[in-house]
């Protein structure tokens, strides 16, 4: 269990998680846990996870340049930093186990 820490200002402190910390057998490999129903969300998760373009592009930043703060109806990057924090814990090499 792994108290969460702040990420660009999406997570506060306090939010617990159960990660399991560990070197996955190869680099973006990370299982899922399943909280509740979760597992048709997981399932997408791992899939996007595997499609090399979208996965470089939030990994490297790219998508910080996309994000449009002032439309109304967004939500202010928060879904795609949420997804970058989230791709970035996946190809860490530190988990072996993440509850998204």
């Amino acid at each position: 269990v792994e108290v969460m820490k702040p990420f660009n200002n999406i997570h506060g402190s306090g939010f617990v998680r159960e990660s399991l910390r560990g070197n996955p057998i190869a680099s973006g490999t990370v299982g899922l846990h399943n909280l509740g129903n979760s597992c048709y969300m997981n399932s997408i998760l791992q899939c996007l996870n595997q499609i090399k373009p979208i996965t470089n592009f939030f990994l490297k930043g790219e998508y910080l340049t996309e994000i449009n703060k002032n439309n109304p109806l967004g939500s202010g990057g928060r879904i795609s930093t949420a997804y970058a924090s989230f791709l970035n814990d996946v190809w860490g090499n530190e988990y072996s186990i993440l509850a998204p």
